[in-house]
């Protein structure tokens, strides 16, 4: 899964990730694990099919889990926190099943940092098509705000070294030494450079 860091000034209403879940049994098997629920409907084929199910039904968090990862990767990505989730799962989730997982920004309130996300996920038939809704719901994430020395770290790709105790900004770290610093140019160029980047986290 990529890593995405969008700041909330970059995230409008409507903007979308779309998500590839590949449900094996290893996963549904390391869930009961880590939750502690061995409900025979989750990990025994036998009981789930005595009880008119195709094969043993995924734990609904075990989706949660996969949905926590695109809102802490992709959307709305580095630095935010999920606050609230509310799923509803109409058919089950099947071991071997494809889900195709939509998330879509419903709406956000800047003055809060908040972020209301629409979740819809189906599955993916044989021949591609989306097929039965497997879950929808909504979850309201926090956005963190990003630090200063965050924001240089991550768009200043020419400035290496930031000394965040002394404030100076040295272009690599063979110019560390103080007698580098007093290369004509060098200061002037740099400032502008982290003049700008604050304008830009500002």
């Amino acid at each position: 899964m990529s890593f995405n860091s969008f700041s909330l000034k970059d995230i409008v209403v409507g903007q979308a990730v779309d998500y590839v879940w590949e449900v094996t049994a290893k996963q549904i098997d390391q869930f009961a694990l880590l939750s502690g629920d061995y409900n025979p409907l989750h990990v025994s084929t036998e009981y789930a099919v005595d009880n008119g199910y195709h094969d043993r039904v995924a734990h609904g968090f075990l989706f949660g889990a996969q949905l926590s990862g695109i809102i802490g990767m992709l959307l709305p990505g580095k630095r935010c926190l999920l606050l609230e989730e509310h799923l509803a799962f109409p058919s089950p989730i099947y071991p071997k099943d494809t889900i195709l997982i939509n998330c879509t920004v419903r709406e956000i309130w800047e003055d809060l940092s908040l972020i209301e996300l629409k979740v819809k996920a189906k599955k993916k038939m044989i021949d591609g098509r989306e097929g039965q809704t497997v879950a929808r719901g909504k979850g309201e994430i926090n956005k963190l705000k990003d630090t200063l020395i965050n924001h240089l770290n991550n768009n200043c790709s020419k400035i290496n070294f930031i000394d965040i105790n002394e404030y100076r900004v040295f272009p690599d770290v063979a110019m560390r030494d103080s007698d580098h610093l007093r290369r004509p140019g060098w200061t002037a160029e740099y400032a502008r450079l982290l003049k700008q980047i604050i304008k830009d986290f500002e």
